[in-house]
Formats: C-alpha cells, sequence, structure tokens
C-alpha cells in the first residue's frame, strides 16, 4: 500500500537537506528515490519532522510511504492508496482534494496563544462533514462524540523512540532544570507557576519569542534540530505546560519526548493529564508545590529517576512511532478499507 502523509511546515531549514538524506535516504535531486515526494524542502518544520520518521516507520513494515505538502493534495492523492493529513492543518477545502482516495486525519493539538485557548469546536466546525473517510485523536474525550459521524480512534501521539532515547547529555546543555517551546503560547500565570520557582536553580529556557518576555535572561536560543534528545539527557528536570486542549484529555508530544528519554518531568496539574500520564509524571497546582516539588527532587532525586525511568519503559513499549503505524493501519483495515 502507498501512504502519503500531508503536513505543512513553517520555516527556512534548506540548510537540514543533508539530514533528510542521512536520516530518511532522501536526495534533494532525487526525489523519487526517496522518502518523499512534492514538498518545498525550504520550507520544511513543525509537524514535518513526525512525517518523515512516520514515513521511515511504514516503509520498515513494508509499505511505501512519501511526505508531501498540503497545497501538493491532489498529486498526492493520486498517487496513494491512503493519505494520512496530520495535525492542525489541512481542514480547508481545497487541502481535501483526495478525490477517491480514503483519507485518515490524525487531530492532535488545537494550537492555543496565551489567552485564546484555541478552538475548542474544531471537530464539530471543521472534521463533521469533510472528505474525510476516518479520524484518529488523542483526545480521548471526543470519541465518543467522533463516532457518531465516522469511523474514529485514540492514539496518543507518542514520539520517535529511534531518535529521543535516554543517552549522553553534553556540557553544552548540562542544566538544572529546562523548558523548551515559545514563549508566546501559554498563559502568564502558566509559565510564573513552574518559572519563578525553577529561577532558584540553573535554569534554561530554548525556544523562540522569548526575547521580550521577563524571562528573556533565562533564554538559551533556538535549539538545533535534532538536539532535543541531547537537552533532554543533559537536565535533570524537564518542563512542560498544556493549553485549554487538556480539557479534551490531548496530551501532548513534550511529555512523551521528555520520558522517551527517562526524564524527570514536571507540569501543571490537570485532572485528564494526570489520568493519562500521571504515574510516570509530577504535577504542581502553585508556585509553592513547585518549589517544594523542587526541593524534593534535588534533595533525593531517586524515587523522581525510578519514575521517569518507568514512564520511559512506558514510552517505549507503547508509543514509539513503529507502534502508531501498526495501529493506524489496523484502523484502516478494520474500519474504512
Amino acid at each position: 500500500m502507498e501512504i502519503g502523509i500531508l503536513t505543512f511546515g513553517f520555516r527556512d531549514l534548506s540548510d537540514w537537506q543533508q539530514e533528510l538524506y542521512r536520516t530518511y535516504g532522501f536526495n534533494v535531486n532525487d526525489p523519487e528515490n526517496g522518502s518523499t515526494l512534492y514538498a518545498d524542502w525550504n520550507d520544511i518544520s513543525g509537524d514535518s519532522e513526525e512525517a518523515f520518521s512516520l514515513a521511515r516507520e511504514f516503509k520498515a513494515l513494508g509499505h511505501d510511504a512519501f511526505v508531501a505538502h498540503y497545497e501538493s493534495v491532489e498529486s498526492a492523492s493520486n498517487d496513494a492508496d491512503l493519505i494520512l493529513s496530520l495535525g492542525i492543518g489541512g481542514i480547508i477545502d481545497e487541502y481535501q482534494a483526495f478525490n477517491d482516495t480514503d483519507a485518515i486525519y490524525w487531530w492532535w493539538v488545537l494550537g492555543g496563544y496565551q489567552d485564546d485557548p484555541g478552538n475548542l469546536n474544531f471537530a464539530e466546525e471543521h472534521l463533521y462533514g469533510s472528505n474525510f473517510n476516518g479520524i484518529i485523536t488523542n483526545s480521548r474525550q471526543k470519541i465518543p462524540e467522533l463516532r457518531d459521524h465516522l469511523p474514529a480512534c485514540h492514539l496518543h501521539i507518542g514520539c520517535d523512540t529511534r531518535k529521543i532515547a535516554p543517552g549522553p547529555g553534553t556540557g553544552a546543555y548540562d542544566c538544572d532544570i529546562t523548558y523548551l517551546g515559545l514563549g508566546n503560547y501559554k498563559r502568564q500565570e502558566q509559565y510564573d507557576m513552574l518559572f519563578e520557582p525553577a529561577m532558584e536553580y540553573d535554569f534554561r529556557i530554548y525556544g523562540a519569542d522569548w526575547e521580550d518576555t521577563k524571562y528573556a535572561a533565562y533564554h538559551h536560543g533556538i535549539l538545533p534540530r535534532g538536539d532535543i534528545s541531547t537537552l533532554y539527557n543533559s537536565a535533570r528536570v524537564v518542563l512542560g505546560l498544556h493549553h485549554d486542549y487538556i480539557e479534551l484529555g490531548m496530551v501532548n508530544g513534550r511529555v512523551f519526548r521528555a520520558l522517551g528519554t527517562d526524564s524527570i518531568y514536571v507540569d501543571q496539574y490537570h485532572k485528564e493529564l494526570a489520568s493519562e500520564m500521571g504515574e510516570y509524571i509530577n504535577l504542581v497546582e502553585s508556585k509553592d508545590e513547585m518549589a517544594t516539588l523542587l526541593n524534593d527532587i534535588f534533595t533525593d532525586p531517586e524515587p523522581y529517576q525510578q519514575k521517569a525511568v518507568t514512564g520511559g519503559e512506558y514510552v517505549r513499549k507503547n508509543h514509539s512511532y513503529e507502534q502508531k503505524c501498526k495501529k493506524i493501519l489496523s484502523f484502516y483495515t478494520e474500519k474504512i478499507a
């Protein structure tokens, strides 16, 4: 079966072409013999990296797979037996020109910026009545409602455990606590809850849009592509946050990537996050709780490290991209084909 994976790109990453070739066998001068077709290789980022990893795993399972930009949906649909549309894009009409090709939408995030939680009615407004034949989502809560309209299954994002794994850190990233993410995505009170206590330690932030924030002094720039595993293996504690989409049970990829490196992970408490992942992560509801937790971690880290190792084992067993691709193929075969 030929699987076309649709994705968006956002940044100029033409210097990443050699990594594409080394990791995925993609040659920019001979795209038809690599992992992908159609995309603009000067405009790759965001969920595009996940798309390549999924293509690699589909191929390992004996299928043909390629990555295409949403704007190439018609060409991709002509070549594919199944279209897998990733992330938050691909829901406008001109990106649903699938012809007679089956198409699955993998809905895994809502976005959200500061005090704007994103569109919590996304499914009702964009997925019901769409041209998709099925929906995969990390929102366990939305599955019953989705199934009233089209085939649907629950699937967490997971992480690429071939690239995200326990290992040595590096002196360049050695620190007590790190946060990787954009500076304008979560509410200020969320940042303050985790960051103000973290400032008492060697705390480093990586990502864009921190220059004009109160935490600019802790900003260490944009993390080079491919360095997530190294960063998390270098830090003693990894911080993360969710926007309101967690109310739908949407656990973001940072949780799985942190656990994938056996890292101690701390996030704001949400009952849905506690229900899904509470056995493996640490959750706080206030600055005081955060300060107490950090003191405990740095005073007696062993129980927290063991929790993280158990979480890493759980992720590698259940949430690798190989497991994701197997479940996608099973869902397609049983519910759509």
